[in-house]
């Protein structure tokens, strides 16, 4: 059946009163992501649609991103007309012929091919590295090769464009999406965006639960890396003497500084211009600080503002609760000030409040040294961390033990939405109740939230840390980076005197790091002279040796000269350009003999996973699931001595995994270690037993890091090619 979509209602608040009232913030984790997915809006035709001869990113900056990703395209090249180029370079020039967002279409690459987090990739990988023309599992060859993909999909979106009527997704028109969900594109960019991938993706609040990525996938990768939105939901930001709430993707005014006190300290927002503000769409304007009193002009109906909610008050005994806990100033219905009832209809309407409540406006109490929020008849226990740092200067009410256990336990209270907090070395935000990994902290800090944020970050415990379910991190690519103008030279002219053509190179290059290999490189003389054994020769750098001679006495035009080669592997593994060049004893050009190829560098040492039964998907009440794993390995001369092999699984961001099971795992990081055997020779197969428990694990996709310990080497060997091997898992309720 066709799922409708439900749009929220946003606030949309013009009251021109501020009313000033005592407040306590002591408002619940909100579980909402930490950015809001609207389907009908997920890229703007301003960040699609850049123009012809513009650019949105230089080559630097492509560069630059993608070796701070540890990309595989940092590495790639390719050859076009004659000319070899970086991915960074192709990437910039197509967006700037076709006045396509470079932005996009490295998220486009990361969508299609994981291209920007994979250190490696397959050459089917590269050769349809944006999915374009591929349909069904099969792929059109007229567009094979990393230039063709990418200068596809960027020519694709301006015919999107021109065209819009030709095609079922239209702005402004309901469509059906291949994952049964209609959409009403808001603009072009979002319409081009379900033309070329027909899904939303995997959405468990729309009703969608299939695994696609799709443009859901997008949208993330999009606001982790490339968003012009930096700021996150709950953050607040001064430029000039206003005050702005980021809120839902909008920014949100503060009435006065006043009110933004009363909810905030002046330490809370982050100094900014309003050029870094310039790409959220304004709200509306904040005009009652939180847990304020209000009544209907047109219904007399009184409320307590509550965070996002209304509350409806039902009765005096209701109103009595809130002003004993010294909510407003009011001494009956007639005192609370009034409202116009449109100003009430962006807020949800919350539980009423009656006689019956038990603290609806939230208690902060302490028992026996330990803290607690008390709320509506529920108890939220308060971390001594999150105590000191959200509630620093708060009075807490003394209570016995009992009075705190009779009432039913709810989620522990959180830190504040806007708090940077600091772990071992890494940094952290948090917003809408999660945790957000900072990437790259002193570039992120000093492009976006200011220094003095990154000095004044808290340390917390990874205990405090783990309250906070882990969201995608911010690693926003540096714009700023400005090419150099080109260099104008008088190019010298050399006679034409050879020319060369490769031919091949046999076998296809594959590997192992550090270790040396046979190959036949094979190049055509087209002439006009011969080339004499001494005068011509093969260099690569990627060769034992520095000069590599022909095996024929000479090379006549027209004839193939052959050249015996021995490539060794760099210790990096994965794919990896080589590159030759023939040159001559005259020092004189050898016209297109240059060029790169690519071919796979083996790990040396290392595991390959040969099986596992880990699930694609578990409920979150189910029982510790028990996984078996066998990896080979792979090394071409280092044992593994099978108890000090551990096998170690932390969440995406690097901290320990929420599938953690005490009952069954060596440490909070190792899993398993190798119990099988004594010892695991290269190409012999280790087994590793362990369990995962979803059980209160919070419902979304999961990643899960796999990392393979020698501990009696005190080293991490590679596994599958890389320093950690990932696998995702849904969560469900």
């Amino acid at each position: 059946m066709l799922r409708q979509n439900q749009n929220k209602k946003y606030l949309a608040v013009t009251l021109s009163l501020a009313i000033l009232v005592s407040t306590l913030s002591l408002s619940l984790p909100n579980s909402a992501a930490a950015r809001t997915f609207n389907p009908n809006n997920i890229l703007t035709d301003a960040e699609l649609f850049i123009g012809v001869g513009n650019t949105d990113l230089s080559v630097g900056s492509i560069q630059n991103f993608l070796q701070n990703q540890n990309s595989v395209l940092a590495r790639y090249a390719q050859t076009i007309d004659g000319v070899t180029k970086k991915a960074s370079q192709i990437i910039f020039d197509v967006g700037k012929a076709q006045g396509i967002s470079q932005r996009f279409l490295l998220a486009t690459l990361e969508k299609e091919q994981s291209l920007i987090t994979s250190a490696q990739a397959t050459e089917k990988a590269l050769d349809w590295a944006t999915g374009y023309s591929c349909f069904g599992g099969t792929c059109n060859e007229k567009y094979r090769g990393f230039f063709n993909q990418v200068d596809s999909t960027a020519i694709t979106q301006n015919i999107y464009r021109q065209k819009a009527n030709n095609f079922g997704f239209r702005v402004g028109v309901a469509t059906e999406t291949y994952d049964d969900y209609l959409v009403v594109p808001s603009n072009q960019a979002t319409a081009n965006l379900y033309i070329y991938t027909p899904h939303v993706g995997y959405s468990p609040e729309l009703g969608i639960s299939n695994r696609f990525g799709a443009n859901r996938l997008l949208w993330r990768i999009w606001h982790r890396y490339f968003t012009d939105q930096r700021f996150q939901n709950g953050q607040v930001v001064k430029v000039g003497n206003d005050y702005w709430l980021i809120d839902r993707n909008t920014k949100r005014r503060f009435a006065s500084k006043d009110l933004f006190l009363a909810d905030y300290k002046e330490s809370d927002a982050i100094v900014s211009t309003g050029i870094k503000l310039a790409g959220y769409p304004e709200g509306p304007a904040i005009m009652f600080s939180d847990q304020t009193l209000v009544r209907s002009a047109a219904t007399g109906q009184s409320f307590l503002i509550d965070g996002q909610t209304r509350r409806p008050i039902i009765d005096n005994a209701g109103l009595a609760l809130l002003l004993d806990a010294g909510i407003g100033i009011a001494t009956g219905f007639t005192d609370i000030p009034q409202t116009a009832e449109s100003n009430l209809d962006p807020y949800t309407v919350g539980t009423p409040i009656t006689a019956i409540s038990n603290n609806p406006q939230g208690k902060l109490v302490v028992a026996s040294g330990n803290y607690w929020s008390l709320k509506d008849g529920l108890r939220h226990a308060i971390d001594q961390a999150v105590w000191q740092i959200r509630y620093a200067g708060e009075t807490a009410e003394a209570v016995t033990t009992a009075e705190i256990e009779s009432l039913p336990i709810g989620e522990p209270v959180l830190l504040k939405d806007g708090t940077f907090v600091k772990y071992s070395t890494r940094y952290y935000l948090i917003s809408d109740g999660q945790r957000l990994k900072i990437d790259n902290p002193s570039d992120i800090f000093n492009r976006v939230f200011g220094l003095d944020k990154l000095q004044t970050a808290v340390s917390i415990s990874n205990t405090v840390l783990e309250l906070h379910a882990a969201a995608d991190p911010i690693s926003f690519v540096d714009e700023t980076i400005i090419d150099p103008p080109p260099v104008v030279s008088t190019p010298t002219v050399y006679a034409p005197t050879r020319n060369a053509s490769f031919v091949s190179i046999e076998p296809a290059i594959e590997v192992l790091s550090g270790q040396s290999k046979p190959h036949v490189v094979t190049y055509l003389n087209p002439g006009p002279n011969t080339w004499s054994t001494g005068d011509v020769w093969l260099v690569s750098p990627q060769a034992s040796s520095d000069q590599i001679n022909f095996e024929e006495s000479s090379v006549s035009p027209g004839q193939n000269a052959t050249f015996n080669v021995a490539l060794v592997g760099p210790e990096e593994a994965g794919l990896t350009q080589f590159n030759f060049k023939l040159v001559s004893a005259s020092q004189d050009p050898i016209n297109g003999s240059e060029l790169g190829k690519f071919g796979f560098v083996r790990p040396a040492t290392g595991g390959k996973i040969k099986s596992h039964n880990l699930p694609v998907a578990v409920i979150n009440d189910w029982k510790p699931m028990d996984i078996t794993m066998e990896i080979e390995n792979v090394s071409v001369d280092e044992t593994w001595t099978s108890r000090r092999t551990a096998l170690k699984i932390y969440a995406g961001d690097g901290s320990k995994s929420l599938f953690y099971d005490p009952n069954d795992w060596v440490t909070s990081e190792i899993a398993a270690v190798e119990i099988e055997n004594t010892t695991v020779a290269p190409g012999e197969v280790g087994v590793f037993k362990f369990t995962i428990d979803p059980r209160k694990v919070p419902p979304r996709i999961h990643t899960l890091r796999f990392v393979l310990k020698l501990r009696d080497k005190n080293k991490t060997t590679l596994l599958n090619g890389g320093q950690v091997w990932e696998r995702f898992i849904r969560v469900d309720n």
